[in-house]
């Protein structure tokens, strides 16, 4: 078991060598973010976790938010329960520390099963950067549309 243990880590290892720096740096500071903001909203109340956030009216560039959006999801398979809320919190505080504006969007839906679903993803110029793609947000019903300075 340990050496199986042992061969994944070093296969995972091997594979954030081979990232360009900038990746790396990102996907690292990635993890350390969405801990933090998983923490956060353990201990304090949304309201009080999105007041921390300061954000412009500049919009990011697109390959900063593609490089963001991919290190985002890798990054949250390593943090405990860190949801769609909290990976989206993460982007927005990522971006809004460089000085850039996403919106973040809550919606809701039930399922083919009739179960309640909700869910949280950020826009920017008109597209989604994080949290699905059009087609699969299309069954939500919005109910929230956020920026930091709301």
């Amino acid at each position: 078991m340990l050496a199986l243990w042992k061969q994944v880590t070093c296969r995972r290892l091997d594979r954030f060598r081979s990232l360009p720096h900038p990746y790396q740096r990102t996907l690292f500071t990635s993890f350390l973010v969405l801990a933090g903001v998983r923490l956060g909203l353990g201990i304090l109340r949304y309201n009080r976790l999105r007041r921390l956030i300061r954000q412009t009216a500049v919009e990011p560039p697109d390959e900063l938010l593609d490089m963001l959006g991919w290190c985002i999801p890798k990054a949250a398979r390593f943090v405990w329960r860190a949801s769609c809320l909290t990976q989206a919190l993460s982007m927005q505080i990522m971006l809004a520390r460089k000085g850039y504006f996403v919106e973040m969007r809550i919606g809701a839906r039930r399922d083919t099963h009739g179960v309640f679903q909700a869910h949280a993803w950020l826009l920017s110029k008109g597209r989604v950067v994080l949290g699905g793609t059009e087609d699969e947000l299309a069954g939500f019903s919005q109910f929230s549309s956020l920026s930091a300075s709301d």
